[in-house]
């Protein structure tokens, strides 16, 4: 998506899907910039920085962390390291990113300043401080502050690894669950002073088996709609999916759904001209349709809500667990 992008701007990219051949790459290339993630396998994106700038060859090449951490220490950390500015991936387009890269070439300073303070106006997530603050009194002679205890419940193992590290980083003691059953089961067990919890989650204690609400699901890239229709069916979704839009218009025609997710770009019949023949035939023009696209051109939002879709989401800014919440604004289960 992000090169393809970048291509069209006319820029020459090369991508590396870990830290390990990014190094590599990096100094084979000597490219005039570098995106650089922190989370990446085989290498994080630290420990990539810093043989960047312990290598004569490569130490002057112009790195920029691409992130969705966004915490002080994290911001702090990359500066610290070598960086020569901080993004916060979550808050921009693909378009967006590549005139973050022209400002760039431009001389201009662009994303996140040291010490955490953002130049864009959306904000990064804030650490536990916010909600709770801890007791910095002395508990039974000892001289360690009381440990604030955090219950963290939700089902995206990712999410939980990167949370977690991250209040056990700051001084917070904290356990998981991973569906809202065992949460409420630890929290009558144990005491704890937050629970922090995710609202679409798997098996909860005293819930009624929910109406099975059926999402037609028209994608052409199978890891997509492999992530969202496995998302969609723990949260007690019925999905059936379609390659293209002449295929989805078909089972359209054939099932009855409570919502359609599709691309705009697809083969056989793209989402523009599916979205028109679904609101021109009286069996499905009142289904909601949500769109998901790459494209961040407001002519291209504004032609797919001209043609009926009542939502436009980005796919490099929407998780399943988000994509979830926002059908749910439109069906009742």
């Amino acid at each position: 998506m992000y090169k393809l992008k970048f291509e069209q701007a006319g820029y020459q990219v090369i991508v590396a899907e870990d830290g390990l051949s990014g190094l590599e790459l990096a100094r084979k290339e000597l490219p005039d910039l570098i995106l650089l993630d922190l989370i990446l396998p085989e290498m994080d994106g630290y420990q990539v920085l810093g043989e960047l700038k312990k290598d004569d060859r490569t130490k002057k090449i112009k790195v920029y962390i691409i992130s969705n951490l966004g915490q002080n220490d994290e911001i702090n950390k990359s500066f610290n390291s070598g960086a020569n500015g901080y993004l916060i991936k979550a808050n921009l387009t693909p378009s967006q990113l590549i005139e973050k890269v022209n400002q760039i070439f431009n001389g201009q300073e662009v994303g996140v300043k040291r010490a955490g303070v953002v130049v864009n106006k959306k904000q990064a997530i804030k650490p536990a401080e916010t909600l709770v603050k801890k007791d910095q009194s002395a508990q039974f002679g000892s001289s360690e502050p009381a440990r604030i205890k955090i219950l963290l419940i939700e089902d995206e193992e990712v999410i939980v690894n990167m949370y977690k590290l991250r209040f056990a980083k700051a001084g917070y003691e904290v356990e998981t669950a991973l569906n809202g059953a065992w949460g409420l089961k630890i929290a009558s067990q144990k005491p704890f002073d937050i629970i922090i919890m995710d609202m679409v989650m798997p098996a909860m204690f005293g819930s009624s088996e929910p109406a099975k609400i059926k999402i037609l699901l028209i994608e052409d890239e199978e890891v997509i709609v492999n992530m969202y229709k496995l998302r969609f069916i723990k949260a007690g979704y019925e999905v059936e999916t379609a390659r293209n839009g002449a295929w989805g218009l078909k089972l359209a025609n054939q099932k009855p759904f409570d919502i359609i997710i599709m691309d705009m770009v697809m083969p056989a019949m793209d989402g523009y001209e599916a979205i028109k023949r679904l609101k021109s035939d009286d069996k499905t023009k009142n289904i909601p349709v949500i769109v998901i696209s790459n494209s961040a051109q407001d002519a291209d939002i504004e032609r797919a809500k001209q043609c009926g879709a009542v939502n436009y989401l980005l796919k490099s800014q929407i998780t399943p667990a988000r994509l979830v919440k926002e059908v749910e604004k439109f069906v009742k289960k």
